[in-house]
């Protein structure tokens, strides 16, 4: 794992969770796995599914963060996206 310091990370909001929960999702959006402790991207560019699966495996695995050493993987966004899109200025 790398750490990507060109994106800072945020979690899912409510509403996103909520909708989530309805199949209710951006399919073209491009979604990461972090670690909301201390903002370590773990990987970036990845359908929903394939996002949630690597989550899945992280937590299953245990894997730790490289940078806070806890194990709490979470889905998420670039911040200040509501689509997961970004531009690098």
């Amino acid at each position: 794992m790398q750490k990507n310091e060109n994106i800072e990370p945020r979690a899912l909001s409510e509403e996103e969770k909520e909708n989530r929960k309805h199949e209710v999702f951006d399919s073209f959006a491009n979604y990461l796995s972090f670690c909301p402790n201390c903002g370590y991207v773990d990987r970036t560019n990845m359908y929903l599914m394939r996002a949630e699966s690597r989550i899945k495996k992280l937590c299953d695995n245990g894997e730790k963060c490289p940078e806070c050493g806890k194990c709490c993987w979470e889905l998420g966004y670039p911040k200040r996206t509501r689509t997961g899109f970004v531009d690098f200025e």
